[in-house]
């Protein structure tokens, strides 16, 4: 079985900080909307997770090369999509709702 699904503490303080890390993100956004477009925190932010991506592929010698290149780019597209919708969002709405 999974490792998570054995102790539920555990899953817990996944959970608990996947959502920590959610609010971050939203505080940052938010702030970074103050002196920079949308378009480019989500430049950003995809950079940095493509460099974390990159180191934990390459520790574990995996390849990046996707079984279906169409389909993986139709995922990329709405994924940026999604992201900029969201940030831009999160720029417009004040920080309490």
């Amino acid at each position: 079985m999974n490792d998570a699904a054995d102790r539920p503490v555990l899953g817990a303080a996944y959970m608990f900080g996947a959502s920590v890390a959610f609010a971050l993100l939203g505080v940052v956004v938010k702030m970074a909307s103050a002196t920079m477009p949308t378009s480019e925190i989500v430049l950003w932010r995809s950079l940095l997770s493509a460099c974390f991506v990159g180191a934990a592929i390459g520790a574990r010698g995996r390849s990046l090369r996707p079984a279906n290149l169409r389909m993986h780019a139709v995922r990329a597209v709405v994924g940026i999509t999604s992201m900029l919708l969201y940030f831009e969002a999160i720029a417009r709405l004040p920080l309490g709702d």
